[in-house]
């Protein structure tokens, strides 16, 4: 019976210290650096260094947050995943320029806005290379138009006997 009580009391230690809400997390990655270099005011601008290896070869982009909101910009190193990733710029205010150095580890960069669970994301064309400058703005919202009786024959083999299903 004690040792029962002892695994629930670390089981309940345990979860407490993992619970963090995704916005919580957002505001205190962004008060904890509130006093870095990676923080940027409104109407203010800022050069950030991203790149891992300091001696590779720099690509910059200016980015330039007309969102309305606060905005992280994230540089992500593998194509499929954002793993490993760099945090360029945490809190750039609505109104604020940044210039990224980057290399071409960076795969795409995803912006992350405060206080909305959508995000954008920037890739390269297809040779590879970035713009020059990146104006932030605020997602869209894509809504699915919705036909009032629409018919769809999404069948591959028209031979076939439909299956008709009414939504």
């Amino acid at each position: 019976m004690a040792w029962t009580a002892v695994l629930i009391g670390i089981a309940l230690i345990a979860a407490s210290s993992m619970a963090v809400s995704t916005e919580d997390s957002f505001v205190e990655s962004t008060t904890a650096i509130a006093t870095s270099s990676n923080v940027l005011h409104v109407g203010s601008s800022g050069s950030y260094d991203c790149r891992s290896d300091k001696s590779s070869t720099p690509i910059t982009i200016e980015f330039d947050n007309e969102s309305g909101k606060l905005v992280r910009v994230r540089g992500c190193q593998n194509q499929y995943s954002c793993k490993p990733f760099q945090d360029c710029v945490v809190g750039m205010a609505e109104g604020a320029k940044a210039l990224v150095t980057l290399d071409s580890s960076f795969k795409y960069f995803i912006m992350t806005y405060h206080g909305d669970a959508r995000d954008t994301e920037l890739y390269p064309d297809a040779n590879m290379k970035y713009p020059s400058s990146y104006v932030i703005k605020a997602p869209s919202v894509s809504a699915v138009q919705v036909g009032s009786s629409g018919s769809y024959d999404c069948r591959s083999d028209k031979s076939s006997t439909p299956i008709t299903i009414e939504f």
